[in-house]
């Protein structure tokens, strides 16, 4: 939820049931906070937020999807995507907002609209749902694509294009298909004010994980209560209270699909807090309700993170955003993560073949009595691994490294003595000492 504390929480709980009511949020009985500051303010912006939650690193505010260097990351949806997996992401703001931006494309700025649109719609990601369709070349009144729109470029690479709620409802489930969902031509609107072609984000929620479930390897979906954040921008209590628990309405969709089964992980989180709502006062029951704001804008308090199915008790205790995403690459097996662009093997570059040359025994020192194309053999980096704790590595050890590139904990030379053939002496390393060989 963009911009979703405690208070709006709290208030929207009071809201919908009472003071002790129950919101589809309170069932997710893992709980934990996160930090939210950025790599340059102590109070973060959704691009940084976002940025944090989708990728693993901690960026300058502003920055979508790259480190404070400008050297762009993988998302966990782009990861989800290369794997095979279903990808998709539904808000109610436009696709090009930062919080989606950061899952689907990398740029300098957030406000690189045009630049964020032509990535997403080449992003590969499957159900794309939200707002923006003027950005992508539809037209501001009858929102329909002009010539050579990114709309129509979209249709060309196999999304289906719709821009109606009855047209969501209608589509085909159960089977694999792209489709792009512009429902309004720049954000949608608050929840409490819906136009009738206007989609509730649970309806979104819900489209999309039908679709996705159709993917054998699994699905990875963003969904983002935006307007939270707008409403919480403007003091407007009335328009938070309506997109906050429009917004526990999707998460109930998620919940209600994940306790059907047990292999899907629900996590809800924001990127930030805005406006420091307060619950100030009221009556027990909840009729009456006082509340102040602080800000009309961000603050730097900590976000909620609820989650609920396997592996939901790592997201416990205190944290920084950075940390749910890597704790959610950790449940995934996304090994390494954080990933940068630059370090991702495309199928170019993979080879089909590799053949591993090993020598026992062999010391570098020896090509001094070679041939010249072996100096340059060695010069390219053929050095031993040392065993975590004792040195030199025997062959179990040496060869467990390379294998498995972990240390073994010992290689079992008695007294930790050996021969050093070249030099013709004995030498010792001593134990728990990592100590590089002599090659």
């Amino acid at each position: 939820g963009d911009g979703m504390g405690i208070g709006q929480i709290t208030a929207a709980r009071i809201e919908s049931k009472s003071p002790d009511g129950v919101l589809n949020l309170d069932t997710m009985k893992t709980i934990g906070l996160a930090k939210t500051h950025s790599a340059s303010n102590l109070v973060t912006d959704s691009a940084a937020g976002g940025t944090a939650l989708a990728t693993g690193i901690r960026t300058s505010n502003g920055r979508i999807g790259t480190d404070p260097d400008n050297r762009p990351l993988m998302s966990l949806m782009l990861l989800a995507r290369d794997r095979g997996m279903g990808t998709g992401v539904a808000v109610t703001k436009a696709l090009t907002d930062a919080t989606p931006a950061t899952f689907l494309v990398q740029a300098v700025s957030r406000t690189f609209d045009a630049e964020i649109a032509e990535k997403i719609i080449h992003s590969g990601v499957n159900v794309l749902l939200g707002g923006g369709s003027e950005t992508f070349g539809a037209h501001p009144f009858t929102r329909k694509p002009r010539a050579g729109s990114l709309i129509n470029t979209a249709v060309e690479l196999g999304y289906l294009y719709i821009d109606q709620r009855d047209q969501l409802l209608a589509l085909e489930l159960g089977e694999s298909q792209n489709v792009l969902g512009l429902f309004s031509t720049g954000n949608l609107s608050y929840d409490r004010e819906r136009f009738p072609g206007e989609p509730s984000l649970a309806e979104m929620t819900k489209t999309a994980i039908d679709l996705l479930d159709a993917y054998p390897e699994g699905f990875f979906l963003m969904v983002e209560g935006s307007n939270i954040d707008t409403a919480n921008h403007y003091n407007n209590t009335e328009q938070m209270l309506g997109d906050t628990m429009a917004f526990d309405q999707a998460v109930g969709v998620a919940l209600d699909y994940a306790r059907l089964r047990d292999d899907t992980l629900v996590i809800v989180t924001a990127d930030h807090e805005t406006g420091g709502l307060g619950i100030t006062g009221g009556s027990p029951d909840g009729a009456r309700v006082n509340h102040a704001w602080l800000s009309t804008d961000h603050t730097g308090t900590m976000v909620p993170v609820y989650a609920y199915g396997p592996g939901e008790e790592i997201f416990a205790g205190t944290q920084h955003l950075t940390d749910v995403s890597k704790k959610i690459a950790h449940l995934l097996g996304f090994d390494p993560f954080p990933v940068y662009v630059d370090e991702v093997v495309t199928a170019a570059q993979s080879p089909e073949h590799v053949v591993l040359v090993i020598v026992d025994g062999f010391d570098p020192r020896y090509f001094s009595f070679g041939l010249p194309h072996m100096e340059a053999f060695a010069q390219e980096g053929v050095w031993f691994k040392e065993a975590r704790t004792i040195m030199p590595a025997a062959t179990t050890a040496a060869m467990t490294s390379i294998i498995t590139g972990s240390y073994p904990k010992t290689h079992g030379v008695p007294n930790n003595v050996y021969y050093d053939p070249v030099l013709n002496v004995r030498r010792e390393s001593p134990r728990d000492v990592a100590v590089p060989n002599i090659g």
